[in-house]
């Protein structure tokens, strides 16, 4: 094997992990959408509402 042919072996071998990769990744988006996993997924982005912090009397037992 040349130069030139290793070079074209690294770059296919490089191509077909990027495109394994997505079809990967598409393929378990899918399955979360068809499971409904997703629908949590706008409440895990949804910023938590700022506490009050109250400086009261605390009562006795």
């Amino acid at each position: 094997m040349n130069y030139r042919t290793a070079i074209n072996d690294r770059r296919r071998r490089r191509q077909a992990r990027v495109f394994t990769a997505l079809i990967t990744l598409g393929l378990l988006a899918s399955f979360a959408y068809a499971a409904g996993l997703l629908e949590q997924v706008p409440d895990f982005f949804r910023e938590a509402p700022a506490k009050e912090i109250v400086v009261a009397p605390v009562a006795k037992a």
